[in-house]
């Protein structure tokens, strides 16, 4: 679940192949519809909005995220299964920071991609993707990844995405630069 600017809820239902947006009024709207094809969604998981109101949702199944305006209507999509840099396998997770980056948590030890949201007016969007989430600065920190193969993240008060420890051993999330990165260098 994620909760937009205005303080509206977005959650997703896998079970009902369904997004729902429960505005700050009460009112409970659903979006989507079930499907194959461009636009529908199959096994949705993550979603995630941006400060001008596009959602966006992660579909596992057919491996794209689902882009929506703020009317809650489809406009495009993106990913695809492949392992090219720009598709994705088994989106999940994802998160949206200040600074415009879209992050999707994959399975598959694909980690994190990172695509950059592109707005030119608030008709017309553009998603291109930027660098794995090793190469990206966030706050003037780089973050690391060994080994991730389900990731999640958290966006702080700052608008900055980071991924976080659910306790599961097999992963190993540092800021490079942190001091208990340095020292493990220096062994």
């Amino acid at each position: 679940f994620t909760v937009d600017e205005q303080g509206n809820l977005f959650f997703t239902v896998p079970v009902l192949f369904s997004a729902f947006k429960l505005s700050t009024h009460g009112e409970l709207t659903d979006f989507g519809k079930a499907g194959s094809g461009l636009g529908k969604f199959g096994v949705i998981a993550g979603i995630a909005t941006d400060p001008l109101g596009y959602v966006y949702v992660s579909d596992r199944l057919r491996s794209v995220v689902l882009v929506f305006n703020s009317d809650l209507v489809f406009q495009t999509e993106f990913g695809y299964r492949g392992d090219q840099p720009s598709n994705l396998i088994v989106p999940d997770d994802l998160a949206i920071d200040g600074n415009g980056n879209l992050y999707v948590g994959q399975a598959a030890y694909r980690g994190v991609s990172v695509f950059k949201v592109v707005h030119q007016d608030a008709n017309f969007l553009q998603v291109n993707e930027v660098t794995p989430i090793n190469e990206v600065e966030t706050s003037g920190r780089s973050i690391e990844e060994v080994e991730v193969s389900h990731p999640e993240f958290a966006v702080d008060r700052g608008g900055d995405v980071a991924p976080t420890d659910s306790g599961d051993s097999s992963r190993n999330t540092e800021a490079v630069g942190s001091p208990n990165n340095e020292e493990k260098q220096n062994e």
